[in-house]
């Protein structure tokens, strides 16, 4: 029984480690500007509910950096990302609503989103900004 609980949690740390370093390899594409490989990772991380890749998969979508500017892939990634309570999703998104960028001029949203953001713990954004 211990080995298989052991092994169980080799194996757990093996795949947070894997993890890690993939949000990390997306980290450094995006960094150098090599935005397709960083989206292509991305998107399979945000399968896995990560909040900061689908925070850093919307800004790449915002900005047009893979193909045309696409404000409404965007903003279903801002909102994945706020479900896990990632700070600056919130506020990306409250500004988008506040200056109607890419989307309808809401300032009733753009307040919400704000005011959201600064409900959510700093923890959160521990990675390099990568907007």
């Amino acid at each position: 029984m211990k080995q298989r609980l052991v092994i169980m949690a080799i194996l757990l740390l093996a795949g947070i480690s894997a993890f890690a370093q993939t949000l990390e390899q997306a980290i450094e594409h995006y960094n150098a500007g090599d935005y397709h490989k960083a989206e292509k990772i991305l998107q399979k991380l945000t399968v896995t509910g990560n909040s900061y890749a689908d925070f850093m998969l919307g800004n790449i979508y915002l900005d047009g950096l893979t193909s045309t500017p696409d404000a409404k892939k965007a903003v279903n990634h801002f909102l994945n990302a706020i479900e896990g309570k990632h700070r600056q999703a919130a506020f990306t998104l409250g500004r988008m609503y506040l200056s109607g960028m890419g989307v309808p001029l809401d300032p009733d949203k753009g307040a919400y989103y704000t005011t959201l953001a600064n409900s959510f713990p700093v923890e959160g954004d521990d990675e390099d900004d990568c907007e």
